[in-house]
């Protein structure tokens, strides 16, 4: 009866993490952004006007991914402040490459 319990929990467990994942068909999109394109403008606007909302709603429930993609979105549309919220979210969840990039205003 104990492994019962066990699988299910393991299995709500796996389930639950998925939830609050980034898509593979959103990270499939965002992987094939041409970053090194002329203009990336256009593939980037392409991509946010499709998944801006879930990305910004995942990263809300704090998936570091999605908050560490959304501030590359907004830095390559050189969208700054928006870039900056979304870095000092994936900083405080935990990816350390966003904390090189927040700006520390001085008081």
């Amino acid at each position: 009866m104990k492994h019962v319990g066990f699988v299910f929990f393991v299995s709500a467990f796996l389930m639950v993490k998925s939830a609050f994942c980034v898509p593979a068909t959103m990270q499939n999109a965002y992987d094939n952004i041409c970053w090194t394109c002329y203009s990336p403008e256009v593939a980037v606007q392409n991509f946010l006007s499709k998944y801006r909302e879930p990305l910004r709603n995942l990263c809300f429930k704090k998936d570091a991914k999605a908050c560490e993609m959304m501030a590359t979105l907004y830095s390559a549309l050189q969208n700054d402040i928006d870039a900056q919220d979304y870095y000092q979210m994936a900083c405080k969840l935990g990816v350390k490459d966003s904390c090189a990039r927040v700006d520390v205003e001085e008081e």
